[in-house]
Protein backbone atom coordinates (compact mmCIF):
# COMPACT_ATOMS: atom_id res chain seq x y z
CA UNK A 1 0.00 0.00 0.00
CA UNK A 2 0.42 3.51 -0.54
CA UNK A 3 2.13 5.36 2.20
CA UNK A 4 -1.13 7.95 2.72
CA UNK A 5 -3.55 4.66 2.19
CA UNK A 6 -1.67 3.32 5.29
CA UNK A 7 -2.27 6.86 7.09
CA UNK A 8 -6.00 7.27 6.57
CA UNK A 9 -6.45 3.56 7.39
CA UNK A 10 -4.04 3.46 10.66
CA UNK A 11 -6.34 7.07 11.45
CA UNK A 12 -9.30 5.31 11.18
CA UNK A 13 -8.03 2.21 13.29
CA UNK A 14 -7.32 4.84 15.97
CA UNK A 15 -9.89 6.76 16.10
CA UNK A 16 -12.38 3.89 16.27
CA UNK A 17 -10.62 2.65 19.39
CA UNK A 18 -12.09 -1.07 18.49
CA UNK A 19 -9.27 -2.87 17.17
CA UNK A 20 -6.34 -2.98 19.10
CA UNK A 21 -6.00 -5.84 21.53
CA UNK A 22 -8.28 -5.15 25.16
CA UNK A 23 -6.08 -7.50 26.80
CA UNK A 24 -2.79 -7.22 25.32
CA UNK A 25 -0.24 -4.78 25.61
CA UNK A 26 3.23 -4.28 23.99
CA UNK A 27 5.95 -5.98 26.29
CA UNK A 28 9.41 -7.81 25.66
CA UNK A 29 10.00 -11.19 26.32
CA UNK A 30 12.45 -13.30 27.85
CA UNK A 31 14.98 -12.63 24.66
CA UNK A 32 14.69 -9.28 24.47
CA UNK A 33 12.45 -8.94 21.84
CA UNK A 34 9.32 -6.17 21.55
CA UNK A 35 6.20 -7.93 21.24
CA UNK A 36 3.91 -4.81 19.67
CA UNK A 37 0.16 -5.25 19.71
CA UNK A 38 -0.65 -1.37 19.37
CA UNK A 39 0.39 -0.96 15.57
CA UNK A 40 -0.88 -1.19 11.98
CA UNK A 41 1.03 -3.78 9.75
CA UNK A 42 1.29 -2.97 6.01
CA UNK A 43 0.68 -5.92 3.97
CA UNK A 44 0.32 -7.14 0.03
CA UNK A 45 2.80 -7.96 -3.10
CA UNK A 46 6.22 -9.42 -1.43
CA UNK A 47 8.41 -8.44 -4.54
CA UNK A 48 7.07 -6.53 -7.32
CA UNK A 49 9.78 -7.70 -9.55
CA UNK A 50 9.54 -11.58 -9.10
CA UNK A 51 5.69 -10.66 -8.92
CA UNK A 52 5.90 -10.05 -12.52
CA UNK A 53 8.34 -12.11 -13.75
CA UNK A 54 7.09 -14.31 -17.00
CA UNK A 55 4.78 -17.10 -15.73
CA UNK A 56 3.99 -16.06 -12.41
CA UNK A 57 0.23 -17.22 -11.61
CA UNK A 58 -0.27 -14.65 -9.14
CA UNK A 59 -1.31 -16.41 -5.93
CA UNK A 60 -2.93 -14.08 -3.31
CA UNK A 61 -2.50 -15.77 0.52
CA UNK A 62 -5.25 -14.27 2.55
CA UNK A 63 -4.47 -14.86 6.24
CA UNK A 64 -6.62 -13.50 9.54
CA UNK A 65 -4.23 -11.16 11.56
CA UNK A 66 -1.11 -10.18 11.88
CA UNK A 67 0.74 -11.53 15.27
CA UNK A 68 2.62 -9.27 17.75
CA UNK A 69 5.44 -7.94 15.53
CA UNK A 70 8.71 -7.82 17.36
CA UNK A 71 11.60 -6.92 14.66
CA UNK A 72 12.72 -3.65 14.55
CA UNK A 73 13.84 -4.31 10.99
CA UNK A 74 10.58 -4.64 10.14
CA UNK A 75 9.22 -1.19 11.37
CA UNK A 76 8.65 1.76 9.04
CA UNK A 77 10.61 4.89 9.98
CA UNK A 78 9.17 6.48 6.65
CA UNK A 79 5.68 7.46 8.19
CA UNK A 80 5.77 9.79 10.90
CA UNK A 81 2.76 10.16 13.48
CA UNK A 82 2.05 6.27 13.17
CA UNK A 83 3.37 2.81 14.29
CA UNK A 84 3.63 0.51 11.38
CA UNK A 85 5.36 -2.45 10.65
CA UNK A 86 5.57 -3.93 7.47
CA UNK A 87 4.73 -7.91 6.89
CA UNK A 88 6.10 -7.54 3.22
CA UNK A 89 9.70 -6.80 5.11
CA UNK A 90 9.42 -9.26 7.64
CA UNK A 91 8.44 -12.09 4.84
CA UNK A 92 11.77 -11.21 2.75
CA UNK A 93 13.99 -12.54 5.20
CA UNK A 94 14.99 -15.27 3.69
CA UNK A 95 16.44 -17.02 6.17
CA UNK A 96 15.55 -16.01 9.07
CA UNK A 97 14.01 -18.37 11.87
CA UNK A 98 10.76 -16.10 12.49
CA UNK A 99 9.46 -16.22 8.43
CA UNK A 100 9.82 -19.68 8.39
CA UNK A 101 9.83 -20.98 11.83
CA UNK A 102 10.81 -24.38 10.96
CA UNK A 103 11.51 -25.71 13.98
CA UNK A 104 7.57 -24.85 15.55
CA UNK A 105 4.84 -27.20 15.31
CA UNK A 106 2.28 -24.95 14.56
CA UNK A 107 4.07 -22.31 12.08
CA UNK A 108 1.78 -20.99 9.86
CA UNK A 109 4.71 -20.28 6.94
CA UNK A 110 5.80 -23.82 6.64
CA UNK A 111 2.41 -25.57 5.44
CA UNK A 112 2.17 -22.14 3.42
CA UNK A 113 5.16 -22.90 1.66
CA UNK A 114 4.31 -26.49 0.58
CA UNK A 115 1.07 -25.10 -0.48
CA UNK A 116 2.48 -22.41 -2.59
CA UNK A 117 4.65 -24.92 -4.63
CA UNK A 118 2.52 -27.26 -5.45
CA UNK A 119 0.33 -25.03 -7.06
CA UNK A 120 3.35 -23.18 -8.64
CA UNK A 121 4.69 -26.64 -9.87
CA UNK A 122 1.22 -26.95 -11.56
CA UNK A 123 1.38 -24.18 -13.43
CA UNK A 124 5.11 -24.83 -14.29
CA UNK A 125 6.20 -21.97 -12.52
CA UNK A 126 9.81 -22.85 -11.18
CA UNK A 127 11.26 -21.41 -8.27
CA UNK A 128 14.92 -22.52 -6.85
CA UNK A 129 14.67 -24.48 -3.98
CA UNK A 130 17.21 -21.99 -2.54
CA UNK A 131 14.82 -19.12 -3.46
CA UNK A 132 12.29 -17.41 -0.87
CA UNK A 133 8.76 -18.56 -1.76
CA UNK A 134 6.95 -16.07 -0.33
CA UNK A 135 8.81 -13.40 -2.25
CA UNK A 136 6.69 -14.67 -5.43
CA UNK A 137 3.26 -14.09 -3.98
CA UNK A 138 1.22 -11.84 -2.06
CA UNK A 139 0.33 -12.23 1.23
CA UNK A 140 -2.13 -9.96 3.55
CA UNK A 141 -3.96 -10.13 6.78
CA UNK A 142 -7.87 -9.33 6.69
CA UNK A 143 -7.21 -7.56 10.04
CA UNK A 144 -4.40 -4.89 9.97
CA UNK A 145 -3.90 -4.44 13.91
CA UNK A 146 -1.96 -7.66 15.37
CA UNK A 147 -4.05 -10.56 17.59
CA UNK A 148 -2.91 -13.05 20.18
CA UNK A 149 -2.37 -16.35 20.43
CA UNK A 150 -5.60 -17.04 19.16
CA UNK A 151 -7.95 -15.07 16.69
CA UNK A 152 -10.73 -13.04 18.06
CA UNK A 153 -13.59 -13.81 15.73
CA UNK A 154 -15.77 -10.78 16.36
CA UNK A 155 -13.45 -8.58 16.04
CA UNK A 156 -11.88 -10.02 12.71
CA UNK A 157 -15.50 -9.95 11.36
CA UNK A 158 -16.16 -6.54 12.54
CA UNK A 159 -12.71 -5.11 10.95
CA UNK A 160 -13.95 -6.77 7.59
CA UNK A 161 -17.58 -5.13 7.74
CA UNK A 162 -16.08 -1.71 9.05
CA UNK A 163 -13.12 -1.60 6.72
CA UNK A 164 -14.42 -3.72 3.53
CA UNK A 165 -13.98 -1.24 1.15
CA UNK A 166 -10.67 -1.20 1.67
CA UNK A 167 -9.96 -4.54 1.64
CA UNK A 168 -11.44 -4.91 -1.73
CA UNK A 169 -9.34 -1.93 -2.82
CA UNK A 170 -6.37 -3.73 -1.50
CA UNK A 171 -7.54 -6.88 -3.35
CA UNK A 172 -8.41 -5.38 -6.43
CA UNK A 173 -5.11 -3.18 -6.91
CA UNK A 174 -3.16 -6.87 -6.44
CA UNK A 175 -5.61 -8.31 -8.77
CA UNK A 176 -4.71 -11.99 -8.15
CA UNK A 177 -5.49 -14.86 -10.63
CA UNK A 178 -5.53 -17.45 -7.20
CA UNK A 179 -6.39 -16.82 -3.78
CA UNK A 180 -5.68 -19.33 -0.90
CA UNK A 181 -8.12 -18.15 1.81
CA UNK A 182 -7.69 -19.40 5.67
CA UNK A 183 -10.88 -20.70 6.10
CA UNK A 184 -12.25 -16.68 5.40
CA UNK A 185 -15.25 -17.87 2.70
CA UNK A 186 -17.91 -15.64 4.27
CA UNK A 187 -15.73 -12.73 4.60
CA UNK A 188 -14.03 -12.44 1.38
CA UNK A 189 -17.21 -13.70 -0.78
CA UNK A 190 -20.03 -12.12 0.93
CA UNK A 191 -18.52 -8.88 2.76
CA UNK A 192 -15.02 -8.04 0.71
CA UNK A 193 -15.97 -9.28 -2.77
CA UNK A 194 -19.65 -9.72 -3.10
CA UNK A 195 -19.59 -7.12 -5.99
CA UNK A 196 -16.96 -8.09 -7.80
CA UNK A 197 -17.45 -11.75 -8.14
CA UNK A 198 -20.94 -12.63 -9.64
CA UNK A 199 -22.49 -15.14 -6.72
CA UNK A 200 -24.23 -17.31 -9.33
CA UNK A 201 -21.58 -18.35 -11.49
CA UNK A 202 -19.52 -19.84 -8.80
CA UNK A 203 -18.82 -23.71 -9.18
CA UNK A 204 -17.80 -25.47 -5.99
CA UNK A 205 -15.55 -28.40 -5.94
CA UNK A 206 -14.27 -30.41 -3.20
CA UNK A 207 -11.37 -32.37 -2.39
CA UNK A 208 -12.15 -36.15 -2.07
CA UNK A 209 -10.25 -36.77 1.30
CA UNK A 210 -12.13 -36.58 4.12
CA UNK A 211 -9.27 -36.48 6.35
CA UNK A 212 -7.25 -34.53 7.93
CA UNK A 213 -10.26 -31.80 6.50
CA UNK A 214 -11.38 -31.26 2.75
CA UNK A 215 -10.29 -28.99 0.85
CA UNK A 216 -12.52 -26.39 -1.41
CA UNK A 217 -12.39 -24.89 -4.77
CA UNK A 218 -14.17 -22.15 -6.24
CA UNK A 219 -13.95 -21.46 -9.98
CA UNK A 220 -15.32 -18.02 -10.10
CA UNK A 221 -16.41 -18.08 -13.92
CA UNK A 222 -17.07 -13.70 -13.78
CA UNK A 223 -15.13 -11.50 -11.77
CA UNK A 224 -12.66 -8.70 -12.03
CA UNK A 225 -10.33 -10.84 -14.04
CA UNK A 226 -13.34 -10.85 -16.90
CA UNK A 227 -11.30 -12.85 -19.24
CA UNK A 228 -10.13 -16.11 -16.87
CA UNK A 229 -12.10 -17.77 -13.70
CA UNK A 230 -10.85 -16.52 -10.65
CA UNK A 231 -9.65 -19.73 -8.64
CA UNK A 232 -9.99 -19.53 -4.86
CA UNK A 233 -8.74 -22.45 -2.26
CA UNK A 234 -10.70 -22.37 1.16
CA UNK A 235 -8.59 -24.28 3.46
CA UNK A 236 -8.39 -24.63 7.08
CA UNK A 237 -5.82 -22.10 8.71
CA UNK A 238 -2.12 -23.13 7.87
CA UNK A 239 -0.85 -23.67 11.36
CA UNK A 240 -3.82 -26.47 11.98
CA UNK A 241 -1.93 -28.91 9.94
CA UNK A 242 -5.47 -29.78 8.41
CA UNK A 243 -4.96 -29.15 4.80
CA UNK A 244 -2.64 -31.48 2.90
CA UNK A 245 -0.60 -29.66 0.31
CA UNK A 246 -1.21 -32.51 -2.54
CA UNK A 247 -4.77 -31.43 -2.62
CA UNK A 248 -4.39 -28.39 -4.53
CA UNK A 249 -3.11 -30.15 -7.19
CA UNK A 250 -5.78 -32.73 -7.49
CA UNK A 251 -8.17 -30.10 -7.26
CA UNK A 252 -6.24 -28.21 -10.15
CA UNK A 253 -6.30 -31.62 -12.12
CA UNK A 254 -10.22 -31.46 -12.27
CA UNK A 255 -11.83 -31.69 -15.62
CA UNK A 256 -13.99 -29.29 -14.00
CA UNK A 257 -11.73 -26.36 -14.35
CA UNK A 258 -12.13 -26.83 -18.34
CA UNK A 259 -15.75 -26.15 -18.29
Amino acid sequence: MDKETIKEWAGEIIASGKYYSDSDKDYTDKDGQTRCFECFVNDGIVCEEKWEAEGNPHILVILREAREQFDPKCKRDDIIGYNIYDLTQYLTKSNDKYTFEWNMPHSTYRPLAKWIREIFAKFEYLVPENDNIFEHVAVINLKKTPGGAHCDKKKLNEFCEDFKKYLCNQILEIKPHIVILANEYNNFFKKIMKDYIAQNEIKHVQSKRKEPSPLGLYICKQSYLKATPLLVFNAYHPCTNRTNAEDFQTLLDQDDLKK
